[in-house]
């Protein structure tokens, strides 16, 4: 490994798997970025909730390393879950092994920094930011995937100044024919959301988005029929 390739450790909360053996969009970007990382020759380590069915130490078909430690299910408590969570991190800071950057996905990324062997420990705001978020004002880098995640959490905590926007996208090659049928003018549009219908997934902003896009642009409606979607 060269100086220019890192060793780069990736670490999700105490309920997310690696790899994604139960969904979640968390999981899957994670999952993601540490397959294109040692695809640009990093050397990855991904660590996350234990299962059954996958052992506790594996090298996978991509390169990635993955080291698993117990976790438990989200409860909806959220003095329970900080708690199961902090359990976890003291598991995994057991198991961790060094390396020069630790992209944490949890809550107790604050506290969890200190006890890592690592040279830069970062945090990722994967969510709508909560007030807790003044805790991290000392970690060497924030990341969240939006502009308007990034406009909230300076409201939660005004004192950020380590806070970077990484657009949470897919970039998809021009070249690539589309995955739909591109519409004739007037022909009804059909939306798709894929998710849970919880606040903090921006569900409203999404639906008054649709509605607008069924206007004209001066608020009033197209000619086109409206459908029940």
């Amino acid at each position: 490994m060269t100086s220019s390739h890192l060793r780069i450790g990736i670490v999700l909360g105490h309920v997310g798997f690696f790899p994604p053996i139960k969904g979640g969009g968390i999981e899957m970007i994670n999952f993601s970025l540490a397959k294109e990382l040692v695809r640009m020759g990093h050397q990855v380590t991904c660590y996350s909730r234990a299962s059954q069915n996958l052992p506790d130490r594996e090298t996978d078909t991509y390169g990635i390393l993955h080291i698993r430690v117990p976790g438990t299910d989200r409860i909806g408590d959220i003095r329970r879950d900080m708690w199961n969570e902090g359990r976890y991190c003291l598991r995994l800071a057991a198991r961790f092994e060094k390396c020069d950057v630790a992209l944490l996905n949890l809550r107790w990324a604050f506290a969890l920094r200190y006890l890592l062997p690592a040279k830069v420990v970062t945090y990722t705001i994967q969510r709508t930011p909560k007030s807790f978020l003044r805790l991290f004002q000392g970690m060497r880098r924030l990341y969240c995937p939006s502009k308007a995640v990034e406009v909230d959490a300076r409201l939660v905590a005004p004192g950020l100044n380590n806070l970077k926007v990484i657009y949470n996208c897919v970039e998809i090659d021009a070249s690539r024919p589309p995955a739909f049928k591109v519409k004739s003018p007037g022909e009804p549009m059909t939306f798709l959301y894929v998710g849970r219908f919880v606040p903090d997934k921006g569900l409203e902003s999404l639906i008054k988005g649709f509605a607008k896009s069924l206007t004209r642009g001066d608020g009033r409606p197209t000619d086109r029929k409206r459908g029940s979607r």
